[in-house]
């Protein structure tokens, strides 16, 4: 069997429900079975193995890997490209719905060698179809890093060059995800993938970060169940502190941001959990580039 060009790929935590929409709309409706180009493949992050998953994926023709790491979701994304056979990986959230010629439209790019060393992403719409966010811009709000963004000229751009996008939705060569480590390895918990990734690809792998009209996705947000994994200030601004460091950005804005959200010894402790790992944590990109903080 000859390799697939692409591997849409997602990493699943206790959403067995979002896999089968998320599949059966790709399967149904834009990789039909006989499509040898494209692979489906779901990793499973539990730590033991989610019965009713493996046999979904069964049913639609998708690969099922368990590969059990538990440590947030930059490492169960790595999992996703670690076990991709695709030339391009196409990562997407196990709730995510791709819109109408999506998947022609990035297999158009990859046989025409149009994606090469960028990163490609699309608008993120709203349940009733409209355009909410087609970037995350750099800056510093609730807890994160990167505030939604829409530019209403996308339509007629086409593609536009940005800083950073959601996670949820993004392909990029297989082996280039892999040359740059992926997700920091050093990422614990939740947080740090956005922007981090898209720097870390620019500054490696010579590569942009492009968003495109056309790749158009719709993500799950509400939640009709508790939140299953960990979520914790703690492991954010961890995560911050590694991402801004791997950057070459001036990681005391970090420190300054969380100072405001964690009790003094939280945040000493895990400052020195992340000076154990580089101890010129503060001191390399002292002149490194800095963010602005909205609230």
């Amino acid at each position: 069997m000859s390799k697939p060009k692409l591997t849409i790929g997602c990493a699943c935590w206790d959403d067995v429900e979002g896999v089968f929409w998320t599949f059966s709309i790709l399967r149904n409706f834009h990789v039909p079975r006989e499509n040898i180009d494209v692979e489906l493949l779901c990793v499973d992050d539990m730590p033991t193995p989610q019965k009713d998953l493996n046999h979904l994926c069964n049913l639609l023709g998708a690969k099922y890997v368990h590969q059990p790491k538990n440590k947030g979701p930059a490492h169960a994304k790595n999992s996703v490209f670690e076990n991709a056979s695709g030339d391009y990986t196409l990562l997407v959230d196990s709730h995510v719905l791709c819109a109408p010629n999506s998947i022609r439209y990035i297999l158009d790019g990859i046989e025409n060698n149009k994606i090469q060393n960028d990163i490609w992403s699309g608008p993120l719409i709203n349940e009733s179809g409209h355009i909410y966010a087609t970037e995350l811009e750099p800056k510093w709000r609730g807890e994160f890093f990167g505030v939604w963004h829409t530019d209403n000229d996308i339509v007629a751009k086409n593609v536009k060059e940005i800083e950073g996008m959601g996670s949820a939705f993004f392909c990029m060569s297989t082996q280039n995800f892999i040359k740059i480590g992926g997700f920091p390895k050093e990422f614990s918990g939740f947080a740090g993938e956005e922007i981090i990734l898209s720097e870390l690809n620019r500054q490696h792998n010579d590569g942009k970060h492009l968003c495109h009209n056309t790749l158009r996705w719709q993500h799950r947000f509400l939640r009709t169940r508790p939140v299953s994994y960990t979520l914790t200030v703690n492991d954010k601004y961890k995560n911050y502190l590694i991402g801004f460091y791997k950057c070459g950005w001036d990681t005391s804005v970090v420190r300054e941001y969380f100072r405001k959200r964690l009790p003094i010894d939280q945040l000493n402790f895990d400052t020195n959990y992340v000076l154990a790992l580089f101890p010129d944590l503060f001191e390399k990109n002292v002149n490194g580039r800095r963010f602005d903080n909205l609230d």
